[in-house]
């Protein structure tokens, strides 16, 4: 499991926790190791449906759609 510490598009800062495949495999894939939305502020029910989970390195400064892909 991944738990991220992060602040949600409404302001409030909640715990993100995602569930990871047990199998690493596929981990070098564009898709990734398959990361399911558990819990998101220790409630269950929310949904990531919209884009593909990742993760940028962004240049101090910049906003996310400037980031490195």
């Amino acid at each position: 499991m991944l738990v991220i510490d992060g602040v949600c598009s409404d302001g409030v800062a909640r715990e993100v926790e995602i569930g990871l495949a047990a199998d690493s495999s596929s981990d070098a894939d564009w898709s990734g190791a398959g990361g399911t939305l558990l819990t998101v502020g220790g409630e269950e029910g929310w949904s990531h449906d919209n884009w593909e989970w990742s993760f940028r390195k962004c240049r101090p400064g910049t906003g996310p759609s400037d980031c490195v892909p």
